[in-house]
């Protein structure tokens, strides 16, 4: 029997070409809509559908015939574009590739970290300016380093890296920022305590967290509400399950005053965990002395955001970040591009194309289904 698999959009890859081979393998065809689907009710004629930036909503999962999909696949880590409880009440099982993420998004990560720490986006403006030369006031008439050239960087070495959700990505960045830090401290309550002793990381609640880091970076989930989620494993299907507390906003004004005065802040997992105004104020104030953000509560980042302007301009004379050297907020803003590393569509593509053969071929569930009170 020929299988059907739909693709709705194609935000990140118009052609699809490893899909479309890897699952033409095992006699299944594949229909692309580009650059989106346009009449959702033609999905009732496939077995399986996989979404890139589609959102599916009551409106596009009632014309899913839960007797013959039996998988609707996101292709990435994040699934916000589905409405969960609709699928769920309709029967059809949902599921994501998070696996292929942990390389890009934590080396991401640790570039945010770095330039932060060494006030990347300073530097670059005072070259690209010359703001760091005395023009002409050398001994003999040349060019010559003025005398607030240099920013100090943040001793790394002598520093606190706190961690909040210890997942794939999570314990990517601990791998990678580990030989940088002095020491790694990590708040993810859902875990068993063996997880943070076999990869030397110190397990902590969130306020001693946020009281102790040097640098608090990001990567849980956002969950708008309390939200079971499956909890099996890669190539170890278990029917098991847990249950998260809401994500969005848990960093406020009230979670930035707990930090220490001076920490830095990184977010690459999703914008609706940090509220960006009290971000701005704690820039402004000073209490922050650096953030580092890839996702935003509202994306794209419109023209006019604070945090857009402020990547570009010089502190206040009276900032208290001035002091130390510090001439200009120091922002670093990437736009939703922490997954993007070459050759990246081709690995997704490909561990898209694994789970939809795992269920239509083999009839087995997929490995990373995303509401289990589907089963």
């Amino acid at each position: 029997m020929t299988h059907r698999v739909a693709v709705t959009d194609t935000f990140y890859s118009s052609g699809m070409e490893t899909l479309t081979s890897k699952l033409a393998e095992h006699d299944i065809e594949v229909d692309v809509f580009h650059p989106r689907i346009k009449d959702p009710a033609r999905l009732a004629d496939y077995d399986a559908v996989v979404v890139q930036h589609h959102h599916v909503g009551p409106s596009v999962a009632r014309y899913l015939d839960p007797a013959r999909c039996k998988l609707l696949i996101r292709m990435g880590v994040g699934y916000d574009e589905f409405d969960l409880p609709a699928l769920t009440e309709r029967g059809i099982r949902a599921a994501n590739v998070p696996s292929y993420g942990p390389d890009s998004v934590g080396q991401h990560t640790l570039e945010h970290i770095l330039s932060l720490a060494g006030h990347g986006n300073e530097y670059h403006h005072r070259a690209v300016t010359a703001r760091d030369l005395d023009v002409g006031k050398g001994p003999t008439g040349e060019d010559g380093w003025t005398g607030v050239s240099r920013i100090p960087s943040l001793p790394l070495h002598q520093s606190v890296l706190g961690i909040v959700g210890y997942g794939r990505i999570g314990k990517k960045v601990a791998e990678l920022a580990r030989p940088f830090f002095a020491s790694i401290l990590v708040c993810d309550p859902y875990l068993d305590q063996a997880v943070f002793s076999e990869t030397g990381v110190k397990s902590v609640d969130f306020d001693q967290l946020l009281g102790t880091a040097d640098v608090v970076t990001l990567h849980v989930p956002l969950f708008r509400q309390a939200q079971r989620v499956y909890a099996g494993f890669e190539g170890d299907y278990r029917p098991t399950e847990q249950f998260y507390r809401p994500t969005v906003g848990m960093i406020g004004e009230e979670q930035i005053a707990r930090m220490k005065d001076g920490a830095l802040l990184v977010n690459t997992s999703r914008g609706g965990m940090i509220r960006e105004s009290a971000v701005v104020d704690a820039l402004i104030r000073g209490e922050l002395a650096g953030v580092g953000l890839d996702v935003f509560e509202e994306e794209p980042l419109t023209r006019a955001h604070p945090l857009r302007k402020m990547a570009g301009e010089d502190l206040p004379e009276s900032h208290p970040l001035r002091e130390a050297g510090q001439e200009r907020y120091n922002i670093t803003l990437t736009f939703h591009s922490a997954y993007y590393l070459k050759g990246v569509f081709k690995t997704v593509e490909a561990l898209t194309a694994e789970e939809i053969v795992r269920v239509l071929v083999h009839g087995q569930l997929p490995h990373h289904l995303v509401n289990p009170a589907v089963l």
